[in-house]
């Protein structure tokens, strides 16, 4: 259930960038409903807009469900607390969704958020900025989604050992640094996807190569762990091809963006390069959150884990 509330959560960010791409975030004035209605015609950008709204509805629905469910069957609390605020998350990203709605097309809601933020009478500063957060907080609902499924997971009570605990420290040192690089990257890319402003751009490539850096030292270092370690040096090898791929759509959502003289409806070719650029970002963030967090593992201690019988130990090892 944690795996498929996560590849939801890929599949939902995958929706909310081509809402950016297509421009159909203003689409739709009115949220809940779309036009007052629950099932709208799916026409136009309003097929980008309320689509993304349906997925977002069905990754609720499948929130309450895993929460419900770690209630009853796992015993540990703190991971029972990470169900509830995934579930919070999830009503949050939806909330604040909605909000970046009606900031735009509500004028009540407008004159509050307006002289909430001091942004005058222009709402373009408004605009982007609950965009950015929207899409800060998707990316990091999708890593506790992540976090989710690898501390339910058989492999969880597997502790894959570096060679020896300093190394696994400096790892997973190295891990959080390259994490937090990527995370910002994809900060950065969607103030320069919702503004388009070359400075931002210039950042943004500036910090591409911070994290090509980081992730190749990363990379090659958890290929160098013995053969048996493939709990580390498969996502440390998966997660250099991710990254390389991102470089390749990286210079085509450039050309996209900033060479090709910009139309009214953009080619499909830009269309593919612009989105899949951001969703690309996403998988190398959340291999990198399964890195970490297998790293932390192995830093813990070789006893099993109370929250699970021996049994339960032996039948999931088994399965």
């Amino acid at each position: 259930m944690a795996v498929t509330l996560t590849v939801m959560t890929f599949v939902m960010i995958t929706a909310g960038s081509m809402v950016t791409t297509m421009d159909a975030g203003d689409s739709v004035p009115d949220w809940p409903l779309s036009y007052g209605e629950l099932l709208p015609p799916m026409v136009g950008n309003v097929f980008y807009e309320h689509g993304h709204r349906m997925i977002g509805w069905a990754l609720g629905l499948l929130t309450i469900a895993l929460t419900v469910v770690l209630f009853l069957k796992d015993s540990r609390r703190w991971v029972k607390n990470l169900g509830v605020l995934a579930l919070v998350g999830v009503c949050f990203q939806g909330a604040l969704g909605g909000l970046r709605v009606l900031a735009i097309s509500n004028p009540e809601i407008q004159e509050f958020m307006l002289n909430l933020t001091g942004g005058g009478e222009d709402v373009e500063p408004m605009r982007v900025m609950l965009a950015m957060i929207h899409a800060a907080t998707a990316q990091a609902l999708f890593a506790l989604m992540v976090l989710l499924s690898v501390v339910t997971s058989v492999g969880w009570f597997e502790r894959p050992e570096a060679k020896t605990q300093e190394q696994a420290r400096r790892l997973k040192r190295l891990a959080w640094i390259t994490l937090i690089l990527v995370y910002l990257q994809l900060a950065i890319g969607s103030y320069v996807r919702q503004t388009g402003v070359v400075l931002g751009l210039v950042i943004h490539m500036g910090g591409a190569f911070l994290v090509i850096l980081h992730v190749t030292i990363l990379a090659f270092r958890l290929v160098a762990l013995e053969k048996s370690q493939t709990q580390l040096r498969r996502p440390g090898m998966f997660l250099l091809t991710l990254t390389l791929v991102q470089l390749f759509l990286g210079l085509g959502a450039w050309m996209a963006t900033f060479i090709v003289e910009p139309t009214l409806t953009p080619a499909s070719w830009q269309i593919l390069f612009r989105s899949s650029h951001m969703v690309m970002g996403s998988l190398v963030f959340g291999t990198g959150v399964l890195l970490v967090l297998r790293l932390h593992r192995s830093l813990l201690s070789p006893q099993p884990d109370v929250s699970l019988s021996s049994d339960a130990i032996a039948e999931g090892a088994g399965s």
